[in-house]
């Protein structure tokens, strides 16, 4: 059976975006916790990851023990508007400063690409957001599989985020199941 591993961060910081505060809870995280209660399948493992390196680290051990086929990673991101698929992570110096970085070696995602990432524009930036897509990627080049990350506006509802989650992870999975 062909494993799938979904990851989320927990809550981390303070962030204001209009004025707003948003620190204590990440939307993606919410979306993991939705997807566990509503996915029933041991071939999916369901993993929340820390913001900083010890997250990276557990990460890392974690594909290496169960080796998945897929993996469908979720982070927030306070400049975006609807749930966006990223085309790739950029192959840089680790950093924990939220930097973004362009002309940078980039690993592209196949899965990204065909289930529509836009190759031209990208959030990724340089924090543990594509630290964690970056090692994903790796992985998957040396060993098969797939992945993608997914993120996630702070401040629409919700609701309306996992319903496009949703749609996502499962045409993630029919890629998978494909390829």
């Amino acid at each position: 059976m062909n494993k799938i591993l979904i990851t989320a961060f927990e809550p981390f910081g303070t962030h204001k975006f209009l004025t707003l505060p948003v620190g204590g809870r990440n939307e993606s995280r919410k979306m993991l916790h939705k997807l566990a209660a509503n996915i029933a399948s041991k071939r999916i493992i369901f993993m929340e990851l820390e913001v900083s390196q010890t997250g990276i680290d557990r990460l890392n051990e974690a594909i290496k023990l169960h080796k998945p086929k897929g993996i469908f990673s979720m982070g927030e991101h306070a400049a975006i508007l609807s749930p966006n698929i990223e085309a790739y992570a950029n192959d840089i110096h680790r950093t924990s400063l939220p930097l973004l970085f362009k002309g940078n070696k980039r690993i592209m995602s196949k899965a990204a690409v065909d289930l529509g990432a836009n190759v031209n524009s990208s959030k990724i930036g340089a924090y543990y957001c594509n630290n964690v897509y970056l090692d994903c990627l790796k992985w998957v080049q040396l060993n098969g599989g797939h992945s993608i990350f997914l993120h996630l506006p702070v401040l629409k509802s919700s609701t309306k985020n996992y319903k496009q989650v949703k749609d996502i992870f499962k045409d993630f999975l029919t890629y998978i199941d494909r390829h």
